[in-house]
């Protein structure tokens, strides 16, 4: 079940398999998750407002104790979470940049959400032991800052293209223009094709993917030529 491996692979965490199977995971099935962790982090606070028998609480049906666990505990937890990791996916975002990193929000929020798993199991289960305030659950915010710098430095950094290369390459393809007689047909077509060419992040590929299409466009119009002179002889 994807929730069990997610579970899982987030007690990896920051392992570096662990992070890309987590990334894989879809947006939705991510947030049915941290409902249902935020859920099971509030069993305690679940089971101290049944075990309430005096005051105002107390003498509600168990049916109302259940709803007002929702409203009161439940609820304010769960949009406090959602927005905490809003702020530090954003944050993250700006994280990944000074290091060099290519990194969607969509991508840092999944891993944020994710971080969550360890602190809140651990919370759980202590509460469950000894009365704990909830205020120890925004621990967690610096554990999944912490987690999130090293699941960043993990990623690759962003590829700097070899200027060598680059002018190599566009020497590479002037010549080939000139060749095929296309420099003064083209002359304006070519910089600007030229200019995209040195920064397009695949460099190779384009370069090789252009100069193909000059040898087949001019062996086009040179086969054209030659039926036509052959047609005039007729």
């Amino acid at each position: 079940m994807v929730f069990i491996d997610a579970l899982v692979s987030s007690f990896k965490l920051p392992n570096k398999k662990a992070m890309f199977k987590l990334n894989r995971i879809g947006m939705d099935v991510v947030v049915v998750y941290l409902f249902i962790l935020l859920f099971i982090t509030s069993i305690p606070g679940l089971i101290e407002q049944l075990q309430i028998t005096e005051g105002l609480t107390g003498r509600l049906p168990i049916v109302q104790k259940f709803i007002y666990f929702f409203m009161f505990y439940y609820l304010p937890l769960t949009i406090a979470v959602f927005i905490f990791i809003s702020i530090l996916a954003y944050l993250g975002v700006g994280l990944s940049k000074l290091m060099q990193r290519k990194l969607r929000y969509q991508i840092i929020w999944k891993l944020l959400a994710f971080t969550t798993t360890l602190p809140f199991i651990i919370y759980t289960i202590a509460a469950m032991i000894f009365p704990l305030s909830d205020r120890y659950l925004f621990f967690s915010i610096i554990y999944s800052v912490v987690l999130l710098f090293i699941m960043i430095s993990k990623f690759p950094k962003r590829k700097k293209h070899n200027k060598k290369w680059m002018k190599t390459s566009a020497v590479m393809l002037h010549d080939e223009l000139q060749r095929f007689y296309f420099w003064k047909k083209f002359r304006y077509w070519h910089y600007i094709t030229l200019g995209f060419i040195i920064y397009s992040t695949k460099l190779n590929e384009s370069v090789n993917t252009l100069i193909l299409c000059i040898e087949v466009i001019v062996w086009k119009q040179e086969f054209q030529v030659s039926i036509k002179s052959h047609l005039k002889k007729d």
